[in-house]
């Protein structure tokens, strides 16, 4: 199903469904394409794809701006000028591929900040928001009860006393080792929770599949800026990047990954991908 051309219900998200439903990455994919080709740095020794890789019967990615699909030839001269980032027909295959798999267009009009490791995405996340000024939405695979967990139940209750919408969603697996009084408290202060696909199956409302998991990171402040990646509330992710130069790190030092904060029309696609989940 298309993305609706109007923009999202940013309060639409009330009272917490569970479900178990499998949902394409669609929009965030097209989202992760885009921004990525425009801030990421090309890995020197990235080949291109082999010749004939690219199905010729493949029509050209479609590129929106504010008021829907741009002319074909204004279209052309984006991609055109994005190709001119990656080698060989690097790009134009990885854009065709996944428009192929997504339903969503690519978008223009967008900025977008590279958070090269947990410490620069959390920084961000909390500092966005602590300035949210109507709701939060966030989706995460893991919300864990540590340091990093403890300092997102305070800003966020203090959200909820001035009055804004705060809804989180996590999947039941990736908070299997978080105590139920984690999320007692954060109910308490009102933040609206919804469990993805529980493990229990008494819990689940149909259509249950244990293996049915729900990865995405997704952060969304007041419909204005936009998260995606692969960093989780969990301080697995605390090690910095520039750490890890200095010296070989050890296994404890956790994951490293990368985020990206977004800020334009792709965060209605992402708050809309958010609520289509809290929906089912």
């Amino acid at each position: 199903m298309n993305p609706r051309p109007r923009a999202p219900d940013t309060r639409g998200a009330g009272s917490p469904a569970e479900g178990s439903g499998a949902r394409p990455l669609r929009a965030a994919l097209a989202a992760a394409v885009f921004l990525v080709a425009a801030c990421a740095t090309q890995p020197p020794s990235l080949a291109p794809p082999p010749p004939g890789s690219i199905p010729s019967a493949s029509p050209a990615p479609r590129v929106h701006g504010t008021g829907g699909p741009l002319p074909a030839a204004t279209s052309k001269r984006i991609l055109r000028k994005l190709e001119k980032q990656a080698p060989g027909d690097l790009l134009a295959y990885h854009l065709r591929a996944i428009e192929n798999i997504v339903t969503a267009p690519l978008r223009v009009g967008n900025s977008a900040r590279l958070l090269i490791d947990g410490p620069a995405t959390h920084d961000a996340m909390f500092d966005a928001m602590a300035r949210a000024r109507d709701h939060v939405k966030l989706e995460t695979y893991i919300l864990d009860t540590d340091p990093v967990g403890q300092e997102l139940s305070a800003p966020l209750a203090r959200k909820r006393a001035e009055g804004m919408q705060v809804n989180i969603m996590f999947d039941s697996v990736g908070v299997l080792s978080t105590p139920p009084e984690y999320f007692d408290g954060l109910r308490a202060n009102g933040i609206a929770l919804c469990e993805y696909n529980p493990v229990n199956s008494l819990k689940a409302r149909g259509g249950w599949r244990l293996n049915n998991r729900d990865h995405r990171k997704i952060l969304v402040v007041d419909g204005r800026i936009g998260f995606a990646g692969g960093i989780n509330i969990s301080s697995v992710y605390a090690s910095s990047s520039f750490a890890r130069m200095r010296r070989k790190p050890p296994v404890e030092d956790g994951w490293r990954d990368t985020h990206i904060e977004a800020r334009g029309p792709i965060v209605a696609d992402l708050q809309r991908l958010f609520l289509d989940a809290w929906k089912q």
